[in-house]
């Protein structure tokens, strides 16, 4: 999952911005590649995990959207769900 605030610039080690906006888009590195070439008519196949946390419920509806699901999923009980902070420019 992709965490993206929207912030006047790119923050100095150890500085705290107010950021303007926050969204968050279902992602990650493989599930960006997956679907990327999902759209270049490839059909890419993975196994995916998810942590038992509240990031993860109603993001696979998300992926279904850009026409990619995995085929194997799992969901791991004692495990969060990884997410990247992405700054974003004005």
């Amino acid at each position: 999952m992709d965490i993206v605030v929207q912030t006047p610039r790119i923050p100095h080690s150890g500085e705290n911005l107010h950021a303007r906006d926050l969204i968050t888009i279902t992602g990650g590195k493989g599930a960006n590649a997956a679907v990327a070439l999902t759209r270049q008519q490839a059909r890419p196949n993975s196994f995916t995990n998810v942590g038992a946390d509240r990031l993860w419920p109603g993001r696979a509806g998300n992926l279904a959207g850009a026409r990619w699901t995995p085929p194997r999923w799992g969901q791991v009980p004692d495990a969060g769900t990884g997410a990247a902070v992405l700054p974003g420019g004005a």
